[in-house]
């Protein structure tokens, strides 16, 4: 199981398919997620943040601005924009979390801690 109880789905040998998962999505679907991180963040940003983590490209393309509003309502605008881009990961934060004060502090820190 995962940090938070989610079930993997372990290959056994021999098994070639175990269903979808968060990541299977379709191509035009990843490019227009792309398309809204050059417009949230800039061409540059965006695909430095891909480069870096590729997972980016699946994010909720409908939080990807609310998210960086919610952080930029706690942090200021440049410093959320440097946060985001520093750890992609946050991407997947839900928008009204990121507008919470109560971990603003730590949610900065972390934002350095990235592999």
């Amino acid at each position: 199981k995962d940090i938070d109880g989610t079930k993997f789905n372990i290959a056994k040998p021999g098994e070639k398919n175990l269903g979808t998962t968060f990541t299977d999505v379709a191509e035009d679907e990843l490019r227009k997620t792309y398309v809204e991180l050059c417009k949230v963040y800039g061409e540059d940003v965006a695909f430095q943040m891909v480069k870096d983590s590729p997972i980016a490209l699946v994010a909720k393309r409908q939080n990807i601005q609310a998210v960086k509003d919610g952080f930029s309502s706690v942090h200021g605008e440049e410093e959320a924009r440097a946060m985001i881009a520093r750890n992609p990961g946050l991407l997947f934060v839900k928008p009204s979390d990121a507008a919470d004060e109560s971990n603003a502090d730590t949610t900065m820190k972390m934002s350095y801690m990235v592999a």
